[in-house]
């Protein structure tokens, strides 16, 4: 079995959620998030993406003790009770008997996680888009779409992630992001530069106008760039588009059952507020999609994650691209 730990950085806070929270068992909350997830399959095919749907990857809710897998078949919805996968609190999409599946904790597990983070020193808040006392069946449909996008990911483009993965040396790439990226206030104040020009872009009203984003983001990027090894730019292509597109699709989920003030408020106006560690590539990464939307709305049926999202957005503005 293979996996991807989309909060593995968490360390020790996973145990000791485990261990202290709460009593064990699957609240009804967990089954009518799953069905309202599933029920949004139409609105997100107008995403298109190719052959994406979430009846293909079984959902497994951890509460502690046990996974409860739930699936759809024929229309109707199943649940399992089943010993755990992994056997701790994280947001993921891992390989199980062949099939990726979709990895969360029980909607009363993620609250128990963020009371914890508040104890727990080093952890950052940044890394989830919502908070504890909002989080319910609406935002756990989100986070469904979110990994189910991984598992979709993983089963359609696994050799050229990998690949990615391997040349930005993703086991050191926590260490290292924040040493070349976090603790160099020269690269934070462009990539500070790099966000407001994406929040610009998106923002514009006229193709005119967002292409004038695009060429002044290329040429703080280049600057950027320049000052930062092979495998950290590799690595923080892979956030970025992996991790990118999945908060793309979670974000529009999002504003499909919240509506449009809520989407600009949670997703779009962040695009512009720099962040340590990896959830920057986040914003980053679905700030791109949405460019991309707006000339190409066919680019998804294409990309293989063979290319950065970057070198796509230049070569869809009619910017020259960089050389990876």
């Amino acid at each position: 079995m293979r996996g991807r730990f989309i909060y593995g950085a968490l360390g020790v806070v996973l145990t000791i959620v485990t261990l202290v929270t709460g009593s064990y068992g699957i609240h009804p909350d967990n089954r009518q998030s799953y069905e309202l997830a599933l029920n949004l399959q139409t609105q997100v095919d107008e995403l298109a993406f190719p052959k994406f749907r979430l009846q293909d990857y079984p959902v497994r809710c951890f509460d502690g003790t046990y996974d409860y897998v739930f699936s759809s078949q024929d229309g109707e919805v199943h649940m399992e009770k089943q010993d755990p996968v992994l056997g701790i609190i994280a947001g993921t999409a891992y390989e199980v008997d062949g099939i990726y599946q979709v990895i969360i904790p029980t909607i009363d597990k993620f609250h128990a996680l963020m009371s914890v983070m508040d104890t727990v020193s080093g952890i950052q808040k940044e890394t989830f888009t919502f908070g504890e006392q909002e989080f319910g069946k609406e935002e756990q449909a989100t986070v469904i779409w979110h990994e189910a996008t991984h598992a979709w990911q993983f089963t359609n483009y696994e050799k050229q992630i990998l690949n990615r993965m391997k040349k930005g040396k993703a086991d050191e790439a926590s260490t290292d992001l924040s040493r070349e990226i976090d603790e160099n206030a020269k690269v934070v104040t462009l990539y500070q530069q790099e966000m407001d020009c994406l929040l610009q872009a998106v923002n514009a009203k006229s193709i005119d106008a967002k292409i004038s984003c695009v060429l002044k983001y290329k040429k703080i990027e280049e600057q950027r760039r320049s000052l930062l090894s092979e495998e950290i730019l590799t690595m923080e292509e892979y956030y970025e588009s992996v991790e990118g597109i999945a908060y793309y699709v979670e974000s529009k989920v999002y504003e499909m059952l919240n509506g449009r003030a809520a989407y600009e408020e949670n997703y779009l106006m962040p695009i512009g507020q720099y962040s340590n560690g990896t959830h920057k590539y986040y914003s980053m990464g679905m700030a791109k999609c949405l460019l991309l939307d707006e000339l190409s709305k066919n680019w998804k049926s294409s990309y293989d994650y063979s290319i950065s999202l970057t070198q796509l957005l230049y070569e869809t503005y009619g910017v020259d691209s960089f050389t990876n």
